[in-house]
């Protein structure tokens, strides 16, 4: 059987363990059922900022349309 200095599970932020391990002359085990990169790179966090930040950008835009009909009066009552 084969011996390692680390054995790392999953592969999302466990790369940087990975990476250190490896920098500092350890034989390291990487152990993923994959894909690679984890679950925030893949389908968590990361794909859904890529969601979320252009969905509020669309609607800071409608909110500001909402402002640039209105007449002053309103826009003082609305901001206030």
């Amino acid at each position: 059987m084969k011996k390692y200095d680390v054995i790392v599970v999953g592969s999302g932020s466990g790369g940087e363990i990975v990476d250190a391990a490896l920098g500092d002359g350890f034989s390291v085990a990487w152990v993923d059922k994959g894909p690679l990169g984890g679950t925030c790179l893949n389908v968590g966090c990361i794909p859904s900022k890529m969601l979320i930040y252009p969905a509020d950008r669309v609607m800071e835009i409608k909110e500001a349309e909402k402002l640039a009909n209105m007449s002053q009066e309103e826009r003082v009552k609305a901001t206030s």
